[in-house]
């Protein structure tokens, strides 16, 4: 096992609470992919495999997350990953609070053996999903308004908005 200094750092600059929730997430990582990498990215720690994100953890100040990077073409085969970003504050097994709240070890090892098969098999994440653009009108008050002040008026212009 090759543990990064910079995640031990981050470990051990996480509030106490964080300290047993993200060294199991680590081990288990470990344990389950020999073959993994540490790094930080985007300040946060994450595990590659193959030169691949696999996954990644958080820690914040009453919680920690833990997601994987191939999240949206997983089967999840447990059932206990959340695909909402607003449910899984970054992460897919929610809010981490204490050990407690972890998966079993099982499910953890079904769900990195998962997204590692998935590296090997080429896989790439899906595209999010986005909203069809509407064209809304610009309320008459509104123009008046912005035309009264012509840099507010050229600002409003450059957001692209449709006059």
């Amino acid at each position: 096992m090759e543990f990064h200094s910079g995640i031990t750092v981050y470990i051990e600059s996480a509030a106490f609470f964080a300290w047993p929730i993200l060294n199991q997430l680590r081990s288990w990582v470990h344990q389950y992919c020999p073959e993994v990498t540490e790094t930080v990215k985007w300040k946060y720690p994450h595990f590659e495999y193959k030169g691949r994100i696999l996954c990644h953890m958080a820690a914040f100040n009453q919680h920690c997350t833990f997601g994987f990077w191939l999240e949206t073409v997983m089967k999840d085969p447990h059932g206990i990953m959340e695909h909402s970003e607003a449910k899984s504050s970054m992460g897919n097994l929610g809010r981490i609070t204490s050990l407690d709240d972890l998966p079993s070890e099982i499910e953890i090892r079904d769900l990195i053996r998962e997204a590692m098969a998935l590296i090997d098999a080429g896989a790439k994440p899906e595209k999010k999903k986005t909203l069809p653009v509407t064209e809304l009108e610009t309320p008459a008050d509104l123009m008046q308004e912005l035309k009264l002040v012509p840099a507010a008026f050229q600002f409003y212009e450059e957001l692209g908005v449709i006059l």
